[in-house]
């Protein structure tokens, strides 16, 4: 379970009970009381109250521009995947020597100067990366690409060149939403998409110490929680995993209609001999057996 894959809206409804009174919940949860009791967590409940009033401003669930947040996300996670998957696999091989090393070497120098750095930069960045990248498959590229096989989770023939495509598809169909969300606009009540990711990522962090913190606190016998504050807590962290859990099912749907929407745009680039495989998403496949490289 993973809990970036709650929504803004579903991490503001996972964390009502942690909240100041709202017009939604004017008073005061038993939850949120005893948290402002406990000296470790007060000091962290004004930071809270601002990433969910931000939280609060995020745009409603299934309204177009939600949807098209959740698409970009999606995205964003396969191209992560899909590029520290390419990256990692060219400096294993690298690793190793030989004639596949020196290949490999090269071909980061060529499709990936910086690495896997590329998949941190905005949206757009990561398309002109994509861009640069495509304009360097020249035939001697790809046949270098396709001597590196990766096994693949259905049996498919696939190679380097095959993950290299669906990666730059990807790339493309991410700026594509990202482009058709930006020309919905806003009236100024939604929150942007920069506040809105840096508050779900601080109120994520938090709460996730916070019970951590407690959770410590609560297997010390002098001077940790006494029986209320265990079952409190206790509640408060049935209710964290219950989102999560709900959440990162979701997701995982999502990211299922995602990647199945860029196997189109891979399968187009791909050359004739590269056949069927190039249809699938990058970074689905696996490195060689015995490589020791994990997916």
């Amino acid at each position: 379970m993973t809990a970036n894959s709650l929504t803004y809206r579903t991490l503001y409804a996972a964390t009502v009970l942690w909240g100041a009174p709202s017009p939604e919940h004017p008073v005061a949860t038993d939850k949120r009381t005893w948290l402002a009791s406990r000296s470790e967590v007060a000091p962290w409940l004004p930071e809270i109250d601002e990433d969910r009033a931000t939280l609060g401003r995020a745009p409603a669930e299934g309204s177009p521009y939600a949807v098209l947040s959740n698409r970009i996300e999606d995205l964003d996670g396969v191209h992560d995947r899909g590029g520290s998957f390419v990256v990692g696999l060219l400096r294993l091989y690298e690793a190793l020597g030989g004639d596949l090393g020196e290949i490999a070497k090269e071909l980061l120098l060529t499709l990936f100067p910086t690495g896997a750095n590329f998949i941190n930069e905005s949206i757009l960045g990561q398309e002109t990366h994509g861009t640069v990248r495509a304009a360097q498959l020249s035939a001697d590229v790809r046949a270098k690409l396709s001597r590196f096989p990766v096994a693949s989770t259905d049996g498919t023939a696939r190679t380097l060149l095959d993950e290299v495509l669906a990666l730059n598809a990807v790339g493309v169909t991410l700026a594509d939403v990202w482009r058709e969300r930006a020309a919905l606009g806003s009236d100024g009540t939604v929150a942007s998409a920069t506040d809105l990711i840096a508050a779900k990522r601080r109120l994520i962090t938090t709460v996730r110490e916070i019970l951590a913190s407690l959770e410590r606190l609560a297997k010390v016998r002098v001077g940790g929680l006494d029986e209320t504050g265990r079952i409190k807590l206790k509640e408060l962290r049935q209710v964290w995993d219950s989102a999560v859990a709900t959440a990162t099912a979701n997701a995982a749907a999502r990211s299922a209609a995602a990647t199945a929407g860029t196997t189109t745009a891979a399968a187009a680039t791909a050359p004739a001999a590269s056949g069927a495989a190039a249809a699938s998403p990058p970074g689905s496949g696996t490195p060689p057996a015995g490589s020791g490289e994990g997916h």
